[in-house]
């Protein structure tokens, strides 16, 4: 899930391995409010290992999207 913030900057989402206790879907922040070309090398390199992905876009000046994100770091 790519999120335009709407002020140059983009973060990007990716399910987050399944969680046998979460109560709802969980996502991994992959990239959080980079520039354009950070993502699209993200994308370039996913498209790598899955060429068939999808992308879902998101304009928001919203910080909070009403998703569960976690960190796998």
């Amino acid at each position: 899930m790519e999120i335009d913030h709407l002020n140059g900057k983009l973060s990007l989402l990716s399910p987050a391995p399944t969680n046998p206790d979460a109560t709802e879907r969980e996502f991994a922040l992959k990239v959080d409010q980079g520039d354009a070309g950070e993502i699209r090398s993200r994308l370039e390199r996913e498209s790598e290992f899955d060429p068939d992905f999808w992308v879902i876009s998101i304009e928001t000046r919203k910080s909070d999207l009403g998703l569960t994100i976690i960190d796998l770091a």
